[in-house]
């Protein structure tokens, strides 16, 4: 764990050693929360996601929700994804690319950057403009976006989208892309 410089052929300082989180964040209830990305800042490389409060490594909810058995439906859809000539795994990543993108646009609009629809995938657009009249017709007011947060207690932590008033409530809101 020790942090040595190190040369950089363009010149800059490079420090070796573990590796920054991605974000890190003090809870309102005083937890200290790191998060890790898919995606090494540094290096870009892949590398896997994860989350520790005041120091203890903690499983994501998504994490533990993986544990859930969902073969009763997974199984049955990819055996129906290969009957009609299509690669399950394809699909699949798809789609993770389709909901990590209108996932992004409701972010950046609800946060006031600028975005037009014509930064999406042609082939993405229809979720896009989805997003965009939800946001319209629904007008929330953002109390909180992509906040940390944990359970020391029950021993998990994760983000959660949104905290908005909506017509009077105040619900977190997780964005989801689906098809039907």
């Amino acid at each position: 764990n020790a942090v040595h410089p190190k040369p950089c052929p363009q010149g800059h300082e490079v420090i070796v050693g573990p590796w920054p989180p991605t974000v890190g964040e003090k809870t309102p209830s005083g937890f200290t929360v790191e998060f890790w990305d898919s995606e090494n800042i540094e290096t870009g490389q892949s590398q896997q996601r994860r989350y520790k409060v005041d120091g203890q490594r903690l499983p994501s909810v998504t994490s533990l929700l993986g544990i859930i058995d969902k073969s009763d439906a997974l199984i049955p859809w990819a055996i129906r994804e290969h009957e009609a000539g299509r690669d399950w795994r394809q699909t699949r990543d798809e789609a993770g690319d389709r909901g990590r993108e209108t996932h992004q646009l409701a972010l950046d609009v609800l946060m006031g950057r600028q975005r037009r629809l014509s930064s999406l995938a042609e082939e993405h657009r229809p979720y896009g403009q989805a997003v965009l009249r939800w946001l319209s017709q629904r007008q929330p007011e953002v109390l909180e976006a992509e906040c940390m947060v944990a359970s020391v207690e029950h021993g998990y932590s994760g983000r959660f989208d949104l905290r908005a008033r909506i017509d009077g409530a105040m619900p977190r809101v997780d964005f989801k892309s689906v098809t039907d």
